[in-house]
C-alpha cells in the first residue's frame, strides 16, 4: 500500500495537490454541517483521489476548526488507525487491482461495524477505493446501507471509472469528478516539496 502521509499543505490539513474547488466544497460541507452520508471522488488512477478521501476523512473527524491535519485524530487517520474510520482497499496482484477484489464479506464487515456506536468520535467514516472493482453482491449490500444510512455515517467512495459504477449508487452519493492537473501545477508543487 502506498504511504499517504505527507506534508501538511498550507490551506489547513488538506495535503492534496490542486483540486481546490473539491476541498473548498468539501470544507464548505463540513463547517456549515450539511454532510452528505455518502461522496464519490471520481477521476483518473493516480491523481490524487485516496489522498483526497483521506484528507476529506480526517477533516470530518478533526478536533479542530479549521482543520489542522495535525491533531491526534488526523494522525490517527493518516495511519490507518482511528477506530472510528474503515478503509476498504480492494486486493492487488502486483501493481495491479485485480478485478471483483472487494468482497462482499469486507462490505459486510463494514456494514456491521457502522451499525455499533462510535468508539472515540461522533460518527464514523468508510472510505471504498475503486468500488468499481467490487463484485455485484458487494455493490448490492453496500446499496442497502446507502438506501438507509446510519445517521451518523459517511461512506466515501473512489472510483477510475464512474460508468461501472451502478445507477442506484450513483443516485445516492454526492459527486465529484477530479481532472488531472496542468502540469504547471504538478512542477511548482513538486518544487516546492523537494527543490
Amino acid at each position: 500500500m502506498r504511504s499517504m502521509i505527507t506534508s501538511t499543505s498550507k490551506e489547513g490539513g488538506w495535503r492534496v495537490v490542486g483540486h481546490e474547488w473539491v476541498t473548498t466544497s468539501l470544507s464548505n460541507h463540513i463547517t456549515t454541517q450539511r454532510l452528505n452520508h455518502a461522496y464519490i471522488l471520481s477521476g483518473p488512477d493516480s491523481i490524487g483521489k485516496l489522498t483526497l478521501a483521506v484528507d476529506f476523512a480526517r477533516a470530518i473527524m478533526c478536533s479542530s476548526d479549521p482543520f489542522c491535519g495535525n491533531c491526534r485524530s488526523c494522525d490517527l487517520i493518516s495511519e490507518h488507525k482511528h477506530p472510528d474510520v474503515s478503509m476498504v482497499m480492494p486486493a492487488l496482484s502486483g501493481k495491479h487491482i485485480q478485478q471483483n477484489k472487494i468482497s462482499v464479506d469486507k462490505i459486510r464487515e463494514l456494514i456491521y461495524q457502522f451499525a455499533l456506536k462510535p468508539i472515540e468520535a461522533d460518527r464514523r467514516v468508510a472510505i471504498i477505493q475503486n468500488l468499481e472493482v467490487a463484485g455485484r453482491q458487494a455493490t448490492d449490500a453496500l446499496l442497502k446501507t446507502l438506501e438507509e444510512p446510519p445517521g451518523n455515517a459517511v461512506f466515501i467512495i473512489t472510483t477510475d471509472n464512474l460508468s461501472d459504477l451502478p445507477e442506484t449508487i450513483l443516485s445516492r452519493c454526492v459527486h465529484f469528478a477530479l481532472k488531472p492537473l496542468a502540469s504547471a501545477i504538478v512542477k511548482r508543487e513538486l518544487i516546492s516539496r523537494w527543490g
